[in-house]
């Protein structure tokens, strides 16, 4: 193994496309909430990221992206509710450790007061089966 003064993170934003439609402002509030994570980490490594990954078809190409960047570990970053074949799709070929993270910026949310999209947004990766 090479030593690499900063590592190479596969950074992989999850959602579902299913809800874009659905909640006009819940991708928006995502993908801000993604940006601000990868600020965090990008003075401690390099980031590579496929971009928004939402669909079984994204997840795949994911999954060569990063093969293709030679990256030392993936952290999965569901943004709202994601399907686990959207999360699997790009990681089942990988070598590297995975790690997902749940990292979203309001701890306290009270999900009985919530709306669907407020709640659809703090959800996480869900099991699902194939249609």
């Amino acid at each position: 193994m090479t030593f690499r003064p900063r590592p190479r993170i596969g950074f992989l934003p999850t959602g579902h496309h299913r809800y874009w439609p659905q909640f006009p402002n819940l991708k928006n509030r995502a993908l801000i909430m993604c940006r601000r994570f990868e600020e965090m980490i990008e003075g401690y490594a390099d980031i590579f990221s496929p971009g928004l990954v939402d669909t079984p078809e994204k997840a795949a190409a994911a999954g060569k992206f990063f093969h293709d960047q030679d990256i030392d570990v993936i952290l999965i970053f569901p943004l709202v509710y994601t399907p686990s074949i959207t999360v699997a799709g790009a990681v089942i070929d990988s070598t590297v450790p995975l790690r997902i993270l749940n990292a979203h910026e309001d701890r306290t949310r009270d999900y009985t007061k919530e709306d669907t999209e407020d709640y659809l947004q703090h959800e996480g990766v869900c099991c699902d089966l194939p249609p």
